[in-house]
């Protein structure tokens, strides 16, 4: 078994404070209850989950990320 491998049987937790993004370890973590990436609990899991997807929910890792503006048709 490589050292990788190793590591992650010994993580347990999927949000991304406890067990961060790397390189060898990229994967699309998602709010265990709701099922939404911008859900605060997907990258805290002391945090509560708000069921929502919505950029910018304090707690988030899309907390600072603003949406894109939508284009205004005259």
């Amino acid at each position: 078994m490589t050292e990788i491998a190793e590591l992650r049987q010994d993580v347990r937790c999927w949000c991304t404070t406890c067990r961060p993004q790397t390189l060898d370890d990229c994967r699309f973590v998602v709010c265990p209850d709701c099922g939404n990436k911008r859900c605060p609990k997907a990258h805290n899991h002391a945090l509560a989950c708000t069921n929502s997807n919505e950029p910018s929910q304090p707690g988030s890792s899309w907390e600072h990320v603003k949406p894109w503006p939508k284009e205004v048709n005259p």
